[in-house]
């Protein structure tokens, strides 16, 4: 039991990896983050004092910048890219 409990961790980091290594961030969606960064800076002082809720407001609002301007953006590539800034 305890084999297949450190299998399946494996498993997941082994994911994430490879979710982080295919991670494209083009410099359209580069500059829509920083669009929302600077317009809603209270978000990411919540999120520097540790609300998950306001990274993930954050995440929508930036998935929302690039719609408006027909961007596709992967959600994951752009909560991965945030936290690495922020």
């Amino acid at each position: 039991a305890v084999e297949e409990i450190i299998s399946v961790e494996i498993d997941k980091k082994a994911q994430e990896d490879s979710k982080i290594s295919n991670i494209k961030i083009t410099k359209d969606i580069r500059d829509a983050i920083n669009i929302v960064l600077e317009e809603y800076k209270q978000l990411v002082e919540q999120y520097k004092a540790g609300s998950e809720k306001a990274l993930n407001s954050l995440v929508g609002k930036i998935l929302a910048q690039c719609k408006k301007t027909n961007i596709t953006a992967n959600p994951f590539d752009v909560s991965y890219t945030l936290k690495e800034e922020l």
